[in-house]
This record gives structure tokens, sequence and C-alpha cells, in this order.
């Protein structure tokens, strides 16, 4: 009868905690209890806490430091402070082309610490002396420029001069009036970063540093106006920094126009998977019913969840209303679980992010609104309930886990059909090791002998894009025909 029934009728709510909003915001009276120190949660991993892969720890790097990089007392002693103790291979290569001013496209696998590689670049050109706007950093999502303004404030915490601030949608425009007033570095997303530009709320003539984080994302035709908008609006005597966990051909066109004579620096370009992921993929049965489709992966999430250990899980999902749905089965299942989508208020998604990445709940249903950037250190599984649509979303989506060279689990859902299709396609793409799990999952999938997932071949590859090219004729015709 538990099962017959609607799932919503055994909804549990997960309460989530008043977010930390980036701008002041109004103090509720409260009883008064004894004073403690705040905790600050570090924006860094601890390196010696666990093992790590060579992605971050290599024979190269760990006997170096970051004084070995040559930066400001006041930088090192923030990086210090916020916990970095050894430079990953990315830092140690990048950081120091980034601080003598040259151009520079960024590759590194996600989880590496490409983020603090140019939150010191930064810190280290800003002359806080100087009035105006110094450095403005492009990143496609709220959450990303947030965490970005978190990492630079924790690193940059011994520069109290230095002014960092938020400017992304979903917050009042009069709050960046006033944040532009003082602002030395600013992080934010391309459309209000292009409204605040041309309504001339931000100043940007003084602009000496533009960073692109995660600028394969901003490339996409989704971003490319705004982004493209907001650097030809830009002093051309600037540097420029892109930085991509994924390195598509439109980052070298990039290169040739808004660059000059960039560095391109990418260890581990050979394999952009993280070494300490394991990838799975638990085959299932195909319904041409999505109701029933859907209930078949909900069989399978569950079955991974009752069988595979992990701190933390994300969910990824296609849709908004799967991430949502799936979050409310998982409650009432007796999984606590929140979600997150692009859907929903910034104060939302803010509470969401901050409830996850702060261990108040191990399970965060959601879109790709998460698949880049985000930095969650507990997150040692992570669960496709669909198969993405394309392998960069793939990558940055098993990303989330392994953080920092440590290990994770990913696993896929994939009916057979065109879902299965999509994975072998990523296989082929990525070169991908992806195990078969069996119908009963072993107790530890990481040291079975498992059958791996075939990818396509060159030629089912070159068929396939024929077939999609074919279909958006066909819907092309469609249309005019209508």
């Amino acid at each position: 009868l538990h099962d017959a029934l609607p799932i919503f009728h055994f909804y549990k709510r997960v309460e989530m905690p008043e977010a930390s909003l980036p701008v002041e915001a109004s103090i509720r009276p409260k009883k008064k209890k004894p004073s403690r120190p705040l905790k600050i949660v570090s924006v860094a991993h601890d390196i010696d806490s666990k093992a790590r892969t060579e992605d971050v720890l290599t024979s190269e790097t760990r006997d170096k430091d970051f004084s070995a990089l040559m930066l400001s007392d006041p930088v090192l002693k923030g990086l210090r402070g916020s916990g970095f103790v050894r430079p990953s291979p990315i830092q140690l290569a990048a950081i120091p082309n980034g601080k003598i001013g040259l151009d520079m496209i960024v590759q590194s696998k996600s989880g590496t610490g490409k983020t603090c590689v140019y939150v010191v670049t930064a810190l280290e050109m800003i002359k806080s002396e100087l009035p105006g706007l110094q450095v403005l950093v492009i990143a496609p999502t709220r959450e990303i420029a947030l965490q970005g303004v978190e990492v630079a404030s924790q690193i940059g915490s011994s520069l109290p001069e230095v002014k960092i601030s938020t400017f992304i949608g979903g917050m009042p425009l009069s709050e960046d009036r006033v944040k532009a007033q003082h602002c030395h570095m600013a992080v934010g997303t391309p459309g209000r970063l292009k409204q605040v530009l041309d309504e001339g709320i931000l100043n940007a003539d003084t602009v000496r540093l533009v960073i692109m984080d995660e600028a394969d994302k901003l490339l996409e035709p989704s971003f490319i106006a705004d982004t493209t908008h907001i650097l030809n609006a830009l002093p051309q005597n600037k540097q420029v920094l892109a930085l991509s966990a994924t390195y598509p051909a439109q980052l070298a066109d990039l290169a040739e126009k808004f660059m000059r004579s960039p560095q391109h620096i990418r260890p581990g370009k050979e394999s952009q998977v993280l070494h300490g992921t394991a990838q799975f993929v638990m085959e299932l049965e195909a319904s041409l019913s999505k109701p029933k489709q859907n209930q078949i992966k909900q069989n399978g999430l569950l079955k991974i969840l009752s069988s595979v250990p992990y701190n933390q899980c994300l969910v990824f999902s296609n849709f908004q209303v799967i991430a949502q749905s799936s979050a409310d089965f998982l409650n009432s299942r007796g999984f606590p679980s929140i979600f997150i989508s692009a859907g929903q208020d910034q104060t939302r998604r803010i509470q969401a992010i901050q409830t996850f990445k702060t261990f108040k709940c191990r399970i965060l249903c959601s879109t790709d609104l998460t698949a880049r950037g985000i930095d969650a250190e507990n997150v040692n599984l992570v669960i496709n309930l669909d198969v993405p649509e394309d392998h960069n979303t793939y990558l940055h989506r098993i990303g989330r886990g392994g953080r920092y060279g440590s290990n994770s689990i990913a696993i896929s859902l994939a009916p057979q059909g065109k879902e299965l299709t999509r994975l072998k396609k990523i296989v082929t793409q990525t070169d991908s090791v992806i195990k078969v799990l069996p119908a009963i999952l072993p107790k530890d999938i990481r040291q079975e002998d498992l059958p791996l997932l075939a990818g396509l071949s060159l030629e089912e590859l070159e068929q396939r894009k024929a077939n999609i090219v074919k279909e958006k004729k066909i819907k092309v015709s469609d249309t005019n025909d209508e």
C-alpha cells in the first residue's frame, strides 16, 4: 500500500537555515546566549587529512609550499589562514605567469584549484590605494560567483582595504549601486555585469584584469553575446585569464580575438577524468511511459543509496521538475534530501547550497546548475539520474566528487536505448573507464572486477552525428510548414 500511494503523501520537509546573503541583511532580535568565537569554514581542502591523487599532489609539488611562488606577505598569510598548504600542479604552473601579467588559458580537471589561481593573481595586482574597479570576474552562475567571492574574501583577509563584491541577478539593483561605489574586484554573472556596466553603475575604465571562470560555458550560445559585449566594453590594455576544466575549440578562437600571445597551461590534458573517480553504470529497463521510466530510475536510485556508502551525494537530472520530485521521493523513503534549480528564487538557492556545503544535509538533488564550480568537500558519490546531453557536462558533473585529489564514485542510471547510447558516446569522447554494475550490488564496488561499458566506434559516432543533423533539418522543415 505504501508503494502504491502518491509519494507526496509521505513528504518530509527538510528545514534549511537562513542564508547569509552577500549584502547586509536585517538582524532578528534573539535571546542572548554566551558568546563563542565564530567558526570560519575553510575554503581550502585539508591536504593531509586523506590520501590525495597525482591530480593535486605530485613529486614536484609535495615538498613545496606557497612561499615558493614569491607572493606578498598579506596573500601568503591569507592562504595559510584559509587552509592552503601546498600548491597543486595547476597553481604551481599558472600563478607565476599570472603574477607577471601574462594572458593565460588555464585548463585543469575539476576540483584541482583553479579558483585559487585567479584569486591569488587578482589580489597580487590590486592596488588598494587607487580608487575604482581593477578586476572583473565573469562567472556563468550566481552560485559560482558567490563562491568566488567567498574564496577571495578568505584569501584576502589580510587585505581589509581591498573591497570585493558580487553582482548577480535575483538581487536588488539598488544594492549593486551601493557596492559599486567602493569596489576593487567585482565578481558577477554575464547578464547583471552587462547591465551595471551599460547603466554606468560600474565604471570599467580602470579595469586591468578580466577573468573568465568556467570559460567554456561562457562561450556557449546562451552566454556568448553578453560575454563578448562585456569584453568589448573593457579597456584594450588589460590582462585576460580564461579558466576551464574542458578545452573546446571556442577557447582558441577567444585567444585570437581578446588575448595577446596567451600562455596555454594544461597539466594532465591527456585525460580529463579525475584519477580518484571510479565510474559505473546501472543499466535499466527502458519504458516508453515517462512516469514508468521515472519509477524505474527511482528504484535504481534507492538501491544505490541503500548499498553504496557515502558521506554526501549529488543527484543530477536534466530537468527541474525531476530534481524536485526526486528530493520529494527520497524524503518520503527516509533519505532526507533538498533540491536546487534555476527555477527557485535566489534566497532559496543560497540556502540550499549553504545547507549542503555545511553538511546539514547529505543528499542534494540538482539540475546542471551545480554541475560546475561548486566545491563541497564531503561529496564522494555522484549519481546521474539522467545521462547528460554532452560529454563536457558529464565531466563537470562527476567532478563534483573527488575534490582536490580525493576518491569518489560516479554512477549513471542508463535505460536501454537513447540514454545508454549517449553514455557509450561519452565513453568514446572522454576515454572514460565505466564499469557495468550487476543486478545485486557488491559491498565494495570499487574493488570488484566488473565488465566495462563499450564505447561507440568512430563509424557509429559519425552516423549518430548525421542522424542528429537530419532530425534538426526535419524540425526546421516542419516549423516552416506551420
